[in-house]
């Protein structure tokens, strides 16, 4: 199955901004998909650690719906979701 990836966040100080598409297998989650893109490097060192131990690093979009990171395991994805891996925002 095919699962498009949007990934804005500040990491390190840099900013990364990519559109991925990724393949997987049928009956992942989003936390299979976070390992995938760890795996492939798309992320620094240690920084998937962070993300699933510090919630505050990252919002997850499961196609639109905000995805508490308690619960990426049980968030089952299909072919043709959007998930969006971003930096939390903040401004005054």
């Amino acid at each position: 199955m095919k699962i498009e990836v949007k990934i804005l966040m500040v990491i390190k100080g840099e900013i990364v901004n990519k559109d991925l598409e990724e393949e997987l297998e049928g009956g992942e989650c989003i936390k299979d998909l976070l390992k995938k893109l760890n795996k492939s490097g798309v992320f620094p060192r240690g920084f998937l650690r962070s993300i699933l131990k510090k919630s505050k690093f990252a919002v997850i979009l499961h196609n639109g719906d905000r995805v508490d990171m308690t619960y990426i395991e049980n968030r089952p994805l299909a072919d043709g979701d959007k998930v969006a891996i971003l930096s939390p925002m903040g401004g005054g």
